[in-house]
């Protein structure tokens, strides 16, 4: 069975790849120690992610524990903007798009 997860995973592989962005990484001095650290910080950011969801879905509610949904773009944008970042109307639309639809989703299966 092919998810749409490995689907995804291959076509932004082969997308990096062939773009030229390898090359790129590859002819800066620390282009490799970048990637490297960068694979670290997704595996070992998405594994404390998954521990401490799982302990705040033991003690709590599941209801409760989904709400974190809400609170990942607050925390996105306050970070970038106290970080000096600027932040587009677009994107502003795009993330209260994105929250109504993770909200009517989860009130419609109620």
């Amino acid at each position: 069975e092919i998810t749409s997860l490995r689907v995804i995973h291959t076509l932004a592989i082969y997308y990096w790849h062939f773009s030229g962005a390898t090359a790129q990484v590859l002819a800066h001095p620390q282009g490799t120690q970048s990637v490297v650290f960068i694979v670290l910080l997704a595996v070992l950011a998405n594994g404390v992610a998954l521990i401490l969801i799982a302990r705040l879905v033991q003690i709590t509610t599941p209801v409760f524990a989904s709400l974190t949904t809400y609170l990942i773009p607050i925390v996105a944008v306050a970070w970038g903007l106290w970080d000096g970042e600027s932040v587009q109307l677009a994107e502003l639309i795009a993330m209260v798009v994105i929250s109504l639809s993770v909200w009517l989703v989860n009130r419609e299966s109620r």
